[in-house]
């Protein structure tokens, strides 16, 4: 496999963490990063790998530079404060954590406000 597109390698790269393939993931991944540095996503999945291979040291490190390039990441802020966990940076690990909670209720009250929403057109169409 010799793909140059990082958007191939990175779904490729999913594709085998769903199948448990983690040591090829962790290869993949590295590939897209080697090929588009700046993409948070792949650092993001790359540090979902190595934190799933218990190598929470290399996990933080992609995980931190993934929120460093797109700080709109959620998942990466919760996946970052249970590796901090691991290593024992409780303070950290809130931190992390408390802003995956921000970013989850701001989505909670995007969804509520679109329900809302629909739910007024709705009524206004019956009518």
């Amino acid at each position: 496999m010799k793909p140059r597109n990082f958007y191939y390698l990175c779904f490729y790269g999913m594709a085998l963490f769903r199948e448990n393939r983690f040591l090829e993931a962790q290869t993949v991944f590295q590939k897209a990063i080697a090929l588009a540095p700046d993409y948070a996503l792949a650092h993001y999945q790359l540090g979902r790998v190595l934190a799933r291979l218990g190598d929470h040291e290399e996990a933080r490190i992609e995980l931190e530079k993934a929120v460093s390039l797109d700080a709109e990441i959620p998942e990466a802020y919760y996946l970052l404060g249970q590796v901090y966990s691991k290593l024992g940076e409780k303070d950290k690990a809130a931190k992390a954590l408390a802003t995956f909670n921000k970013y989850r209720e701001t989505q909670f009250l995007e969804d509520e406000r679109e329900l809302s929403k629909r739910l007024r057109e709705s009524v206004k169409g019956e009518h």
